[in-house]
């Protein structure tokens, strides 16, 4: 009992009332929203998971066709999902792969075992029923300058 009672909150409670008070009510609030999965909690994590997704009008997507045949992301696990469509839409953004040699060398060890391979970016909408349309295909990596 005496290592209970040299315990933070317990001191806490002890000798500033107040604050114990404070500490107890943002313990049990995150708690709450914690077990109903609402990261909006004011003092956690407030805008980085919880701000809404201004709708586009069109989306940009990449596409990698391996020996003729398309890389169908929904097929992998979520990690390599992430880790490929990531790197290629951030070093498309920041600068022409073809560049990289490194980047371009591990894309194509990583995702066709050094396979002829192509990349191509998509423009995507979806349609009023919710179905997702390409509206342009652009070849943007052909395999033989991989």
């Amino acid at each position: 009992m005496k290592t209970l009672e040299n315990a933070f909150l317990f001191r806490l409670y002890r000798e500033f009332k107040l604050l114990f008070g404070i500490a107890v009510v943002f313990l049990f609030g995150t708690l709450w929203f914690a077990l109903k999965s609402h990261e909006e909690f004011p003092f956690l994590l407030f805008g980085m998971y919880s701000l809404k997704e201004e709708t586009q009008e069109e989306y940009l997507a990449y596409s990698i066709v391996v020996d003729g045949e398309e890389i169908v992301y929904r097929n992998m696990n979520d990690a390599q999902h992430e880790l490929i469509a990531t790197s290629l839409s951030n070093t498309v953004a920041v600068n022409n792969p073809l560049s990289n040699t490194g980047f371009t060398n591990w894309l194509k060890r990583y995702t066709s075992g050094n396979k002829p391979m192509e990349i191509y970016k998509l423009t995507c909408l979806y349609t009023q029923e919710g179905q997702p349309l390409v509206r342009k295909r652009e070849l943007i990596y052909p395999h033989d300058e991989l």
